[in-house]
């Protein structure tokens, strides 16, 4: 049933009436300080715009530049020819572009790279760098782990080497590596002659080997221990 109005509801003015002559006269009032306010949003959402376009053509020429430099490599490598001009590449990608993504990238290649041309030194440099920008937990963090302990290999920096590769087998993304990490840990105490400590990572590395031919040679790992 619906309220019947009254003649004394019937003279006040309307609420809705008010409300927008409430609404007029602050607009009216506060005129100047809402025009500057509206200009100084329009100003901050244009730099956001242009910051974000900004990083986003360095993001893609960085990219380019990073795909040629893959695309050196594998010719160098399939050619046989020395990766000179792929590692300038990888180093131009960290030096034009340092902020992106595909110069972590470039890092992460390149001490790689070092790893295969046998520069331990230079290798150690660019996975630090890489390992640095990238905390968080993924298969290309397990990987650079293990790249980083292969160089210390090389170099004869045993502890080093072995400090490496426990971090690898230590990140949870790095489980379908598990194999290769604690083979490399087991290798690594095995060359400091700590036969104990090698017959235990052998005996892990095999547990988690897929592989029945690296099953079966990690078992004589142990063995020989």
């Amino acid at each position: 049933m619906t309220e019947k109005v009254t003649k004394k509801e019937l003279k006040q003015p309307d609420r809705f009436q008010i409300f927008l002559s409430s609404i007029l006269h602050f607009l009216m009032k506060h005129k100047k300080k809402l025009i500057w306010g509206a200009s100084a949003l329009m100003v901050f959402l244009v730099i956001i715009a242009g910051w974000w376009y900004y990083n986003y053509d360095q993001e893609m020429r960085a990219m380019d530049l990073y795909s040629k430099a893959v695309d050196a490599y594998h010719q160098g490598v399939m050619e046989k020819k020395d990766l000179k001009e792929a590692a300038k590449l990888y180093r131009d990608v960290t030096i034009r572009y340092p902020h992106t993504w595909a110069a972590s990238l470039a890092y992460f290649r390149l001490g790689n790279l070092y790893i295969r041309e046998g520069k331990p030194e230079e290798g150690i440099q660019c996975l630090k760098k890489y390992i640095e920008r990238n905390k968080k937990d993924n298969e290309l963090l397990v990987i650079a782990y293990n790249s980083l302990g292969l160089c210390y290999e090389q170099k004869g920096a045993l502890r080093e080497a072995l400090e490496a590769y426990k971090q690898a087998s230590q990140l949870k993304t790095g489980r379908m590596f598990e194999s290769t990490s604690y083979a490399n840990i087991a290798r690594v105490y095995e060359a400091l002659n700590e036969k104990k400590k090698a017959a235990e990572y052998y005996e892990k590395a095999r547990d988690k080997a897929v592989d029945p031919v690296l099953k079966n040679w990690y078992a004589r790992k142990v063995t020989n221990q």
